[in-house]
């Protein structure tokens, strides 16, 4: 498992990754193509029909979700895949939804094996009902880089 020293460089080499694909010409990708997933603890992705995923929230923000469609629509998935916990996404309501609307497939990891790779205990049997008022602190117990690459830094 990488360290959070490492995390922190791989998040730093993925923002000059973005800034040199900034600096290129634009493609004509189509809805098909897809950015590469941020994924530092390498654990398995499983791409999902948005359908499929709950959100554990509401959209807060349209006009990002406009944005975030036409992205996907036009380059495909870019970023963290989604953390779930069967079946509702922890991460990336916009994202899932964006994707919904662009037709694009949600890049996800289970939330019980981001916490065990990142050596935090998690039950990965409870109910999101029970876990929900926990969350927060056990996004807390997880290191920094970790909860920024995924997402969990809510």
């Amino acid at each position: 498992m990488p360290t959070p020293d490492e995390l922190a460089t791989e998040a730093d080499d993925h923002d000059t990754d973005q800034d040199a694909a900034a600096d290129r010409p634009p493609e004509h990708p189509s809805k098909e193509a897809t950015m590469p997933i941020v994924n530092p603890l390498n654990l398995p992705v499983i791409d999902e029909d948005p359908i499929h995923l709950h959100p554990i929230h509401h959209i807060d923000r349209p006009d990002d979700l406009a944005a975030l469609t036409a992205a996907m629509q036009a380059a495909g998935w870019d970023g963290p895949p989604v953390v779930v916990h069967h079946g509702t996404g922890l991460t990336g309501v916009h994202r899932i939804h964006a994707a919904r609307a662009a037709g694009v497939e949600v890049p996800t990891v289970q939330a019980a094996a981001l916490f065990a790779a990142a050596g935090v205990e998690f039950d990965g049997d409870a109910d999101l009902y029970d876990l929900e008022p926990e969350l927060a602190a056990l996004y807390d117990r997880l290191p920094s880089a970790v909860r920024t690459t995924y997402g969990l830094d809510a």
